[in-house]
């Protein structure tokens, strides 16, 4: 396949897949398109977003389904998230990993990891918990590092024909 032909793949798989939203019911229903409709004064949108909408608006008819679909989305975490990474939490996720998986941006194999998680089940653990600072750092303070921000994903061709999901 042409690096042309690939892009336009792409693109038109992409295409279609960000019309996907087109046809979920706040797309699809002229009363509810009206309840997110940021231009128009008498939108719903806080309502949504508080989880008040249907309890609301009674009179806007709306199939089981779509009743269950906005109910979804009013779903929060009850819990807050524990985002601290702890040394098990570091070896466990990289040891999952295959060897084989792209580099990173930093241009570490991701086999420097995997040896590691090594030295830290081994007892040397200095290398991963100035690792493990580094993440709890960024998380905690909401700062990813710059290499972080800067990601690319290459796909190559596998033979299987020119369609995007078969590459």
């Amino acid at each position: 396949m042409e690096n042309n032909e690939l892009e336009n793949t792409i693109l038109r798989r992409n295409q279609v897949h960000a019309r996907q939203s087109l046809y979920t019911p706040f797309a699809t229903q002229p009363n509810l398109s009206q309840a997110i409709d940021h231009t128009n004064p008498r939108n719903k949108i806080q309502q949504i977003l508080e989880g008040t909408f249907l309890d609301e608006n009674h009179n806007i008819p709306l199939s089981t389904a779509e009743q269950q679909w906005i109910n979804e989305l009013k779903q929060g975490i009850s819990e807050p998230m524990n985002t601290h990474i702890t040394l098990h939490d570091f070896i466990h996720f990289l040891k999952q990993q295959k060897e084989k998986t792209a580099s990173s941006f930093s241009k570490r194999h991701l086999g420097h990891y995997k040896v590691i998680c090594q030295l830290a089940q081994g007892g040397n653990t200095t290398i991963a918990e100035t690792l493990i600072i580094l993440i709890n750092i960024s998380i905690s303070t909401s700062t990813p590092l710059t290499r972080w921000q800067q990601c690319l994903q290459i796909m190559l061709e596998k033979g299987k024909g020119n369609c995007i999901d078969h590459l």
